[in-house]
């Protein structure tokens, strides 16, 4: 579901600007999918274009995908399932989410430098619960950020970071808080993804069993200059409709993991804080 852009500089060369022109980027793309199924239950999937938030629900087994775009854009995906013994034996279940979000920014400014430093500052995480996940599928999560830069030569390399965590494996994270080297007045392909899978079954007779299992991903990132850079004409230009300002401290937001009570569906809770600097 990743999605590059490729054969843009016809496009763009109408973009690249002087610091007091006015640009438009490409708007932002959303995609999703969610689906769940269980025992005696009718599966339900649904896949999206929007930027609306997808749920699909069968059963005990919930996949959900949301996006925001403010004050930063997120990427968030959760998956869960529970499966129990009952009068007709075993069952199981399972549910998944997929994401993505891709948009664009630019450095406007000055053309007297050819790179600026461009500061990515970026918090995500992957993460699953999977108790006795032996026999069956558990938890599985994943979640990315990858950004490619056009301008040059010299070209510059693409970033990317990833968390994953499946199976009962700890949670993984991505902190970011780094500098990196940027063309002026030339766009930055931003691509996120997060995805969850969650898988359960129980039977008869015990042995290997799953009774439950949980999985949740996040991605947001942020970019700035420095203030130096700011004053000299210096700005970032980001897709319509996509936000791109600081995030404040204590802001509210998602934590890894999330608790499944008896056959209830997820609920996720929690916050984060963090403070991130222009």
């Amino acid at each position: 579901m990743y999605r590059l852009a490729f054969g843009l500089s016809a496009i763009f060369t109408a973009l690249a600007s002087s610091a007091s022109a006015t640009i438009t980027l490409p708007g932002p793309t959303w995609s999703s999918y969610t689906s769940a199924a269980s025992q005696n239950n009718p599966t339900s999937r649904q896949q999206l274009d929007t930027s609306a938030p997808n749920t699909s629900t069968s059963g005990s087994s919930t996949g959900s995908l949301t996006f925001g775009n403010s004050p930063v854009p997120y990427v968030n995906a959760t998956a869960s399932s529970s499966s129990t013994l009952g009068p007709g034996g075993g069952s199981a279940g399972a549910a998944q989410s997929n994401g993505d979000l891709t948009y664009y920014l630019e450095i406007v400014g000055p053309a007297s430098a050819n790179t600026v430093q461009l500061g990515v500052s970026a918090y995500g995480y992957a993460s699953n619960t999977s108790p006795a996940a032996i026999g069956a599928v558990g938890g599985q999560a994943n979640a990315y950020l990858t950004l490619n830069f056009y301008g040059g030569p010299p070209y510059l390399a693409a970033q990317s970071w990833q968390a994953v965590s499946n199976n009962g494996a700890p949670t993984s994270y991505i902190n970011v808080n780094e500098l990196f080297p940027a063309y002026v007045n030339e766009p930055i392909f931003v691509s996120m993804h997060a995805a969850a899978y969650a898988g359960s079954a129980v039977g008869p007779g015990g042995g290997a069993q799953t009774p439950f299992s949980s999985a949740s991903a996040y991605i947001d990132p942020y970019f700035s200059l420095s203030q130096s850079l700011l004053d000299a004409g210096y700005q970032i230009e980001v897709s319509s409709g996509v936000g791109n300002s600081p995030i404040p401290p204590s802001a509210p937001g998602p934590v890894p993991g999330f608790g499944l009570a008896g056959l209830a569906a997820l609920a996720l809770a929690g916050f984060y804080a963090k403070t991130r600097h222009s």
